[in-house]
């Protein structure tokens, strides 16, 4: 009886402390950009230049933590697109983008939006991986936020979180 008890403290114990773990997330917030976001810890940012379909420059914050990678790039795009078809078209490029890097199997390609703005969900299963994008256009900018993690019978709470 001791030994069980003993065992469903440590279980408990671990629980919690995963739970804790993942609620000690950061906001992180860049004002240039107009975005806040909850992260484990600081992105590295990167800067990069030229212009592609997505926009002109991208300005990318990325972060690895336990297996799972995160990525939020965004960029200006210089006419931004106003009719369904060119919407339709941008976000075709995003997903189009993300599946040619991956060269993976297409599981997932749904229109999805936040605060009235259009997106797109895509998720790619490639070598046990699975890579979650989330592409908003918003204005005149494209963000796009991206995981790549394990393949796994459930979610992971931290992807999970990240796109809550």
């Amino acid at each position: 009886m001791r030994k069980r008890l003993t065992l469903t403290g440590l279980v408990v114990s671990f629980l919690l402390t995963t739970a804790l773990a993942q609620g000690e997330w950061r906001s992180f917030k860049s004002t240039e950009e107009n975005f806040t976001i909850s992260l484990p810890s600081e992105p590295k940012q990167e800067r990069t230049a030229g212009r592609s379909p997505l926009g002109n420059g991208h300005h990318i914050y990325s972060l690895e933590t336990n297996g799972v990678s995160f990525l939020i790039s965004n960029s200006v795009i210089e006419n931004p697109p106003s009719q369904s078809k060119d919407i339709k078209r941008t976000l075709d490029f995003a997903r189009d983008l993300v599946a040619m890097v991956t060269n993976g199997k297409l599981l997932t390609d749904t229109d999805i939006s936040i605060d009235g703005f259009p997106g797109r969900l895509v998720r790619i299963e490639k070598d046990k991986k699975i890579w979650t994008l989330r592409a908003y256009l918003v204005k005149e900018r494209m963000y796009q936020l991206m995981t790549t993690e394990p393949q796994a019978k459930e979610a992971n709470p931290a992807v999970t979180k990240f796109f809550v």
